[in-house]
């Protein structure tokens, strides 16, 4: 038997990963090392998802939040950007103001989910 926790769910095609590394302990870790973990649509999106699944489990009492590789996030990637699906016809300031708004709500997302995240 292996010591290596198991991979419950990848979320975000990926870039985001949930496991339980202790009973009652849920380990969300953004996975996209190769660019220092920074947020794009995929990862905004996992996590969201991650934190989703996770709200309604009553087997979490605790999320650990880290990052694959050497850093934790380099925030928002710059190369990439985060294209969301419904920017289609906003303009470029609009469009900025809409990611905006993406990244911001998750502040109160992670505030009012049950479990602390640590």
């Amino acid at each position: 038997m292996s010591d290596a926790p198991e991979t419950l769910a990848e979320y975000g095609d990926g870039a985001v990963l949930v496991d339980r590394p202790l009973a009652q302990v849920a380990r969300i870790t953004f996975n996209r090392p190769e660019r220092r973990n920074a947020m794009n649509a995929a990862l905004l999106r996992g996590y969201y998802d991650a934190l989703a699944t996770l709200r309604d489990d009553p087997a979490c009492r605790v999320i650990v939040l880290t990052g694959a590789g050497p850093g934790f996030c380099a925030g928002l990637d710059l190369a990439e950007g985060v294209k969301l699906p419904d920017l289609e016809g906003l303009s470029r300031p609009q469009a900025g103001m809409r990611v905006q708004q993406y990244i911001a709500n998750l502040i109160p997302l992670m505030r009012s989910q049950p479990q602390p995240i640590i």
